[in-house]
């Protein structure tokens, strides 16, 4: 579990993350999604990809650790960029939203369009 020092974020997805129901609430998702998901070959993809790409991660990740970013970027065209968000666990736009827009509206400058 990571802290979250964005109250005001994680009070919106609490809010809505639940609905009402016949005798009582329910999570929106549904909770059997894992068990049916099948995932693409990601790998394959990110090498497959015809646009830019950059990994942008929380410093402080404990899903994305220091091994796993280099595996991933190492996947990635030569000279495509990595942020590495300061203060920032797994879920970047909810622990630092401010500085995860920043760090996309930079990567979109720098990009051709």
């Amino acid at each position: 579990m990571q802290p979250c020092e964005t109250l005001y974020v994680a009070d919106l997805i609490a809010r809505e993350s639940l609905k009402e129901v016949a005798g009582g609430w329910s999570w929106r998702f549904d909770p059997s999604l894992w068990a049916r998901l099948v995932l693409p070959d990601r790998a394959a993809m990110v090498r497959d990809a015809r646009c830019p790409l950059a990994l942008v991660t929380g410093d402080r990740s404990d899903l994305m650790r220091p091994a796993d970013a280099a595996y991933v970027q190492g996947l990635l065209p030569p000279g495509s960029p990595r942020i590495d968000l300061p203060e920032a666990y797994h879920h970047v736009m909810v622990d630092q939203p401010l500085a995860f827009v920043a760090a996309l509206r930079a990567l979109l400058a720098a990009w051709p369009s």
